[in-house]
């Protein structure tokens, strides 16, 4: 069904991420997948990010990696892709675009079956209060990450 699952056993996937997030649409739930490459040593380009409303979001969880992960994402073009032309209007998708920058920069693959739902406050701190989307993920047999 997505991706990264049916090319988890390949090198089709080196250096790209696959995360998946569960978002609301009314009172509707989707899987959504996201998809993110980092490309070292490109100069920085910054684009806007039409996938979400506020451009500055997705610069906003690159800089709390940074700057509480360590990671040095600043010489580095991002990549981002949400499957199916969504738009993100909520921030329930924030620890999925966090952990397919981490994946993609490390090199390390998200396993298959976790859905990350979260919101990534200034300090780094998570903020879940979505019941409804995890429901959905546990129907479609995903496990949640929520730290």
């Amino acid at each position: 069904m997505f991706l990264g699952e049916q090319h988890s056993n390949s090198d089709y996937l080196a250096g790209l991420a696959v995360a998946v997030t569960v978002i609301m649409d009314g009172s509707r739930s989707f899987l959504i997948e996201i998809q993110l490459c980092i490309a070292c040593g490109w100069l920085i380009c910054r684009e806007t990010f039409e996938w979400y409303p506020r451009g500055s979001r997705a610069d906003m969880i690159t800089s709390i990696i940074t700057k509480q992960a360590g990671l040095k994402l600043q010489e580095n073009g991002i990549f981002l892709n949400v499957v199916s032309g969504f738009n993100l209007t909520g921030t329930a998708g924030d620890l999925a675009i966090a952990a397919a920058i981490c994946s993609s920069f490390l090199e390390f693959p998200i396993l298959n079956g976790i859905a990350f739902i979260a919101e990534i406050d200034l300090s780094g701190e998570l903020r879940m209060r979505i019941p409804s989307q995890m429901h959905s993920s546990k129907v479609w047999r995903f496990w949640v990450a929520l730290i």
